[in-house]
């Protein structure tokens, strides 16, 4: 008898803990943060009410305007725009430009990232009818580099903060408000060591393609007993922000990028870009795994070369994996991937 008692009350202690294992993760989910998933109704559409400039600064033309027009576009191109029609339901966009400096072609011309452009925009959400946020969000882009051939990215730098709007509100119609939203920076603006090449090369960076089959989802996070706690989205293209951490790399390395007078086309296609935890009851394992395959092509040899780049990253965490862990992985993950394409000697000898 004595026995079961015990048996009893270390069966009661586990599932007290087991209990309290799936309300903390719980607890975790609820109300807003930047970037969260919402459940949005996907019969809305959408209206700006106010654009405002964080700082009482005046700029040489009107910001306020040209991202209006810009974000009206973005969204009509993906149906998400409110027609004015008094039967159909919208949500309210209030926006406001925390950052924005006109940066410099020339500039740019001399040497890459010395007179950047770059435009930082936060946007609510607002249901109308309940006066009251549903979800906000940030969006930021820097171009660069390009020298002259980016004459005029004061403007259409607008057009690419818009798109990133548009996409994530699309991908917000999710309606289980579990998932979240990890915030992708610049990452020209991220410090690169990388090694000076033996020959600077002239390079033309294609577009990168996006071919796995969901592109929406980057990952899923999980609880106790497999028990999925939510999707992982980002606030831009992934192929995008690969495309532009290694037009990075190939910048510090010391190459040329140029859309003429080139020697050498890359392009890529991404064919894996996942994250996802495993989970015990006492810690998370937090794993990345980006594969991205390079066309490699010499336009004076008509040598064409495909290669797969693999990178995969792990943290092991004793709390529940937050945004900001997750958001660390994928940092540490893409710095992996672009560690990989450094190191070969494809620079030095295509």
């Amino acid at each position: 008898m004595p026995k079961l008692i015990k048996h009893s009350r270390l069966l009661s202690y586990f599932m007290i803990f087991i209990s309290l294992i799936f309300t903390g993760c719980a607890a975790q989910t609820s109300g807003t943060g930047p970037g969260r998933t919402m459940a949005l109704e996907e019969s809305y559409k959408y209206k700006i009410e106010k654009i405002e400039i964080s700082e009482a600064k005046e700029y040489e033309v009107d910001v306020k305007e040209i991202l209006r027009k810009s974000l009206n576009k973005a969204l009509s191109d993906k149906d998400l725009l409110w027609d004015g029609s008094p039967s159909k339901k919208y949500y309210g966009i209030s926006m406001r430009i925390i950052e924005y400096d006109m940066g410099n072609a020339f500039k740019r011309w001399l040497l890459p990232t010395y007179g950047s452009t770059i435009l930082n925009v936060h946007t609510d959400v607002i249901d109308l009818e309940k006066n009251e946020i549903v979800t906000y969000m940030e969006h930021k882009q820097t171009i660069a580099a390009g020298g002259l051939y980016s004459v005029g990215a004061w403007k259409y730098i607008f057009d690419y903060v818009a798109k990133d709007v548009a996409i994530d509100l699309e991908r917000k119609y999710s309606g289980s408000g579990e998932g979240f939203f990890i915030q992708l920076d610049p990452w020209l603006e991220k410090e690169t060591e990388a090694p000076k090449v033996k020959v600077v090369k002239n390079i033309h960076l294609g577009p990168f393609y996006d071919t796995r089959l969901e592109i929406n989802r980057i990952g899923e996070r999980k609880a106790a007993f497999n028990v999925s706690m939510g999707d992982i989205y980002t606030n831009r293209d992934v192929s995008v922000y690969l495309r532009e951490a290694l037009q990075n790399e190939l910048l510090a390395s010391g190459n040329s990028l140029f859309d003429d007078k080139f020697d050498i086309t890359v392009t890529g296609d991404l064919l894996k870009f996942w994250i996802w935890t495993n989970t015990t009851t006492l810690y998370w394992d937090i794993i990345g795994e980006i594969e991205l395959n390079l066309t490699v092509s010499n336009q004076k040899t008509d040598k064409t070369t495909n290669k797969v780049y693999k990178a995969k990253s792990e943290s092991r965490a004793y709390v529940w994996p937050t945004e900001k862990l997750v958001s660390s992985v994928v940092s540490e993950t893409v710095k992996s991937l672009m560690y990989e394409i450094r190191k070969d000697s494809i620079w030095d000898t295509f």
